[in-house]
């Protein structure tokens, strides 16, 4: 079996037949991305898979590669410009006040009466807030034009350092990115996720074949090169392949014995007198020559015999 499919591939013409029949078979197979059945199956193998799967040590490598690259530096100074931007429309204002208010009832608790008097005249939040709120946004704008930034360093060593204890798994950080894996595979949309990208996935597909059907036929044809090319340096997989075409056909056969008597009357009940004799002379024409000189010579020896023994009798 291993040769025939070599041979078969290897030629032409067959491997032409064979990208013809991926690309009908790809065809059917969008049409049917959309089954509710292969929508639940992925989604169930899914959940199993963000449940289990072991993100740790490949997170916290994946991080450190990306803070010895420098890749972390133009998030810090993106992050830093928004949160810049989001500080002169005012978007922490309320924070900042709630802050300052909560620092100066404290200073106020724990300070004599001339002081608390003091500082009630002397301080305004709302004056502060404006304060703090020019000197944060001046601290971003700095940080966001320095990759090199102090805060920027500080942000890469806080990184790192959760990077190594994901690495080490470490239980405080193991036990956090565990639990998000949790709340991510209970997700309740992650059902109606993958049934968007088995749609996109079909809607793909379809229009591939449809409006390239040309570099697709190159692609398959390409796929089936390189299957080649691995299945003919491969003895054991041919090996593999040879034992289970013998197994399969074997219960193929004893399974459905009745199916092979059926198809080859249905067959050569199709056939016109000419042409079943044409298929018979191509089949066992051979064959059929020895039998016709092994009936002549039975024939002759039994005509002589018959012969010999009548004139004997008389």
């Amino acid at each position: 079996m291993s040769q025939l499919v070599l041979t078969q591939l290897e030629s032409p013409s067959g491997r032409a037949l064979a990208v013809d029949a991926l690309q009908s078979l790809a065809g059917r197979f969008s049409g049917e991305l959309e089954d509710e059945k292969l929508r639940q199956f992925l989604t169930d193998l899914l959940r199993e898979q963000i449940r289990n799967a072991d993100l740790a040590a490949l997170l916290g490598r994946w991080l450190s590669a990306r803070i010895d690259a420098g890749d972390t530096g133009v998030v810090w100074t993106s992050l830093a410009r928004t949160l810049a931007d989001q500080a002169d429309a005012g978007a922490f204002d309320e924070f900042i006040q709630e802050a300052l208010s909560v620092a100066l009832e404290n200073y106020k608790a724990e300070s004599n009466w001339l002081k608390r008097t003091v500082v009630g005249m002397m301080v305004d939040p709302g004056d502060e807030t404006v304060a703090v709120r020019s000197a944060l946004s001046n601290l971003l704008r700095e940080q966001s034009r320095q990759k090199n930034h102090p805060l920027n360093r500080k942000l890469d060593a806080a990184v790192r350092d959760y990077a190594q204890r994901l690495t080490d798994k470490e239980g405080a950080a193991l036990q956090a990115l565990q639990a998000m894996q949790e709340r991510l595979a209970d997700h309740a949309d992650l059902e109606q996720v993958v049934g968007h990208l088995l749609t996109d996935l079909r809607e793909l597909v379809q229009s591939r074949l449809e409006s390239e059907p040309e570099e697709v036929g190159v692609m398959l044809e390409n796929v089936i090169e390189r299957g080649v090319a691995k299945l003919k340096a491969d003895t054991e997989a041919q090996q593999k392949l040879d034992a289970w075409a013998r197994s399969a056909l074997q219960d193929m056969v004893t399974r459905y014995h009745s199916v092979i008597g059926a198809t080859a009357r249905d067959s050569i009940d199709r056939l016109q007198n000419e042409e079943l004799v044409v298929q018979l002379e191509s089949k066992v024409g051979h064959d059929l020559q020895y039998i016709r000189l092994n009936g002549a010579m039975v024939g002759a020896l039994v005509g002589i015999a018959i012969a010999g023994g009548r004139w004997l009798l008389r």
